[in-house]
């Protein structure tokens, strides 16, 4: 009898320890969650989709570092490259450096900042 006693008290004792490791688990997923959050910002898929200059100049970036700079009956691919506040565009196919600006995303508006030159773009809606 006092054998099933002790088998009963290792028992609980094993689903307490079991249920300890459940919640430090399930706390250690939240907290990677955070983590990563926080090492993959928002603002860096929050410059996809497709902003508009002035009507006829328009930059679209999708995922996977590829954009495409549309002018009026032209069209060119670009790679491009984001670090910290920094945007480095590089078009394909073309002789020209890679541009490299500051750039500042407040929702539905960008700015491409680079010496003199400021650049506001608006979101276009999907």
């Amino acid at each position: 009898m006092a054998n099933h006693m002790n088998e009963k008290k290792h028992g609980s004792k094993q689903k307490i320890l079991n249920l300890i490791f459940i919640i430090i688990f399930i706390i250690g997923a939240v907290g990677l969650s955070f983590a990563l959050k926080n090492y993959f910002p928002k603002a860096k898929t929050e410059i996809l989709g497709v902003w508009d200059y002035d009507g006829n100049t328009k930059y679209k970036f999708e995922k996977n570092n590829v954009g495409y700079l549309k002018v009026p009956m032209t069209e060119y691919k670009f790679n491009y490259f984001l670090e910290d506040d920094n945007i480095r565009i590089d078009l394909e196919n073309e002789d020209t450096k890679a541009d490299v600006y500051k750039y500042e995303n407040k929702g539905d508006v960008l700015t491409l900042k680079k010496e003199n030159t400021i650049l506001t773009f608006n979101k276009e809606k999907e």
